[in-house]
């Protein structure tokens, strides 16, 4: 799929590949918490009403995309950042102070706790679309709650430089977990993730 300047014409090309682009990425989100997932390349040019051949340049520009980001980006981050009326791409340093966390055996979270968790997790998955909260400047409720939550259990957060703060893996498969439970209606105790026992307690 090959974009050049005359694709940014009356007839829209250019910002149909981006759309293209973004329906693509939506795609590749159902591998989350489902790595054993093969996704059918036939049903995918189908579902993006493409060519072949444009799904395979597409495809590759992807694997691109993700060889550079864990060789030159590893531990970094791209950001657009403006300065004085212009904008420019900069690299910041990732903060992984949460790879020194040692996650207990067993964790302890109050029902409280729990309801507050599935919040930030729903608010994080389908209102903010994967985009982290930005807790450097004085926020909501949520926020500050987000915050005291982060204190007592860091693991299930993870910071990425200037304030914001995304679910963890971990965090994200035990939100997961949580609102699935939601749906049915039912009591749980306890869940299991891996070597890894969160026990629900009553509050008070």
């Amino acid at each position: 799929m090959t974009l050049s300047s005359d694709d940014q014409g009356p007839n829209g090309s250019f910002r149909s590949a981006i759309r293209t682009l973004n329906r693509f990425l939506l795609v590749l989100k159902e591998f989350e918490s489902n790595y054993n997932k093969r996704l059918n390349i036939s049903n995918l040019t189908r579902f993006l009403k493409i060519k072949a051949s444009d799904v395979d340049d597409l495809i590759s520009l992807i694997l691109e995309f993700q060889e550079q980001f864990n060789t030159i980006f590893n531990n970094y981050r791209l950001k657009k950042k403006s300065v004085n009326n212009h904008a420019y791409l900069i690299v910041e340093k990732l903060d992984n102070e949460h790879h020194k966390i040692d996650i207990p055996p067993v964790v302890k979270l109050s029902l409280s706790q729990l309801k507050l968790f599935n919040d930030i997790i729903y608010i994080f998955k389908f209102m903010k679309r994967g985009k982290g909260f930005d807790v450097s400047k004085n926020g909501t409720e949520l926020i500050a709650n987000l915050k005291t939550l982060k204190d007592a259990h860091p693991y299930l957060f993870d910071t990425r430089g200037n304030g914001i703060i995304y679910p963890s893996r971990l965090g994200i498969k035990l939100g997961e977990l949580i609102m699935s439970y939601n749906k049915s209606n039912k009591k749980i105790d306890e869940f299991i993730i891996g070597n890894h026992v969160f026990s629900v307690m009553d509050d008070g």
